[in-house]
């Protein structure tokens, strides 16, 4: 396996633990916290689509200025599908055999990412005892 095989292989794995957690949950979940000083999924979603757009302003030499990202919609169902596109565009400008690009593709959206699983699991289980935890692994 070379190292842009196994880059693919977890910016999927991560993309679709992600997915698991945002799946099924509503508007009127969307700003639910564990404490004043945790992120919601709304938060977190706008927060991985800024991660996102500061990949794309790496790979063109340019540094982000973090908090400059306004998300095209503030309703969490658009802001999850705008992660999305920008998430694939991300994925796309790094997953390579470059090096500089694929540490970049590690940093801020594979490591990044399996972070935010974590507070979004945890997150979900708090108001949602039915949600099998076990589910952001696939089949």
């Amino acid at each position: 396996m070379t190292a842009k095989e196994l880059l693919q292989s977890l910016v999927d794995n991560a993309g679709s633990q992600l997915e698991q957690c945002f799946n099924g949950v509503t508007e009127d979940q969307a700003d639910l916290k564990l404490h004043e000083d945790s992120m919601s999924f709304r938060v977190t979603a706008a927060h991985l689509a800024e991660c996102c757009v500061a990949v794309l302003e790496h790979v063109e030499g340019r540094e982000h200025q973090w908090g400059t990202f306004k998300p095209k919609s503030a309703a969490l169902a658009p802001l999850i599908e705008e992660w999305r596109e920008l998430r694939a565009k991300a994925v796309a400008a790094t997953v390579s055999d470059d090096d500089k690009l694929i540490k970049l593709a590690t940093d801020y959206i594979v490591g990044h990412d399996y972070y935010h699983v974590g507070q979004l699991v945890t997150l979900r289980l708090s108001f949602d005892k039915a949600w099998n935890s076990y589910s952001i692994y696939g089949s």
